[in-house]
This record gives C-alpha cells, sequence and structure tokens, in this order.
C-alpha cells in the first residue's frame, strides 16, 4: 500500500465516520462498519485512482458496507419463524395453559390438513423444505412481503384453529 494512500486513508476517518453515523444512527454500529470500510479500502487499494476524490470513492464503499449489513440483517430476521408480534400471542396461549405438545403437534397437523391445498403447500415449503421466503415468492411470482402476509395470517388461522379443537375438548396439559 502506498503512503500517499495511507495519508488520504487517514484523513478520511472523520468524514467516513460522521457518514456511516448519520446512516446508522447508533455509534456502535457506525463504529464496527467503519472497521469494514477501512478493511475494504485497504484490499481496494490498488484500484483507487489517485488524484480523484479519495472521500467521496471512500463514502460509496462505506455506503456498500451499510447496505451489505443490512441485507444481512434482513436475512437473519427473515429466518425467525415469528415476528414480535406472533411471539407474543405464542406466549401468552403457552402461559395460558402449559401445552401437551404432542397432542398439539397432532392437532396443528388436523389444523393445517384443513389449509386449502395452496395453503399447505406454502407452509410445507416454508416450514419442512425450510425455504426462504424469497425462494418462495420468486418460486411463486409474488413479491416477498405478500408472501410473508399469507403467512403471517396462516399462523394466524393455525393457532385460532388449535385454541378452537383445545376448547372443544382436544388437548389438556
Amino acid at each position: 500500500m502506498q503512503p500517499e494512500f495511507v495519508q488520504l486513508l487517514l484523513a478520511t476517518q472523520a468524514r467516513l465516520d460522521a457518514f456511516l453515523q448519520s446512516l446508522v444512527m447508533d455509534r456502535g454500529l457506525a463504529d464496527e462498519l467503519l472497521q469494514r470500510t477501512n478493511m475494504v479500502l485497504c484490499t481496494k487499494a490498488d484500484e483507487f485512482v489517485m488524484g480523484t476524490d479519495f472521500g467521496a470513492w471512500a463514502c460509496r464503499v462505506a455506503y456498500f458496507e451499510v447496505k451489505a449489513y443490512r441485507r444481512d440483517l434482513a436475512r437473519e430476521r427473515e429466518r425467525l419463524v415469528f415476528d414480535d408480534e406472533q411471539l407474543e400471542l405464542v406466549a401468552a396461549a403457552i402461559e395460558e395453559e402449559p401445552p401437551n405438545l404432542d397432542a398439539q403437534l397432532q392437532l396443528l397437523r388436523s389444523c393445517v390438513a384443513e389449509l386449502p391445498q395452496k395453503y399447505q403447500d406454502l407452509i410445507h415449503h416454508r416450514y419442512a423444505l425450510r425455504s426462504q421466503i424469497t425462494d418462495i415468492a420468486r418460486r411463486l411470482g409474488r413479491p416477498v412481503g405478500s408472501v410473508r402476509q399469507t403467512l403471517f395470517r396462516i399462523r394466524l388461522v393455525l393457532l385460532e384453529c388449535i385454541r378452537k379443537k383445545t376448547a372443544v375438548g382436544g388437548v389438556h396439559g
């Protein structure tokens, strides 16, 4: 790495830090992304053309690091089966009465069998085959948000179905 590059990199740290903080609004995360950005800048040092705007180039690299972080975070969140609202519903249901898991699994299977076939297929792909929502959406030709919303609604229908079957005399802890 050329000494001129190192000088430009050091001189741009405050600008990069301010830029990253304005994008993520989190001091710790901005520091982490600054470190990542610096590593990328060092690995791409030979791509920088001396005499051009180093700060603009460095900020562009930082921007792509933020995008990569957000993409990774979205992927992690997508792996969660329940969002916070759904988790709260499930927790409340469990607090009402400790579950008999084998019996509830039987009820769940029964409730899934009552769903229209297209919803059974969606549940099968998402949970049995562990397909990513983006892959399911692509396969169905639907927006990711639409698939996510459909899965949310299906889970609510299944929860209500289990509750009704339990109330009718199905499962006791």
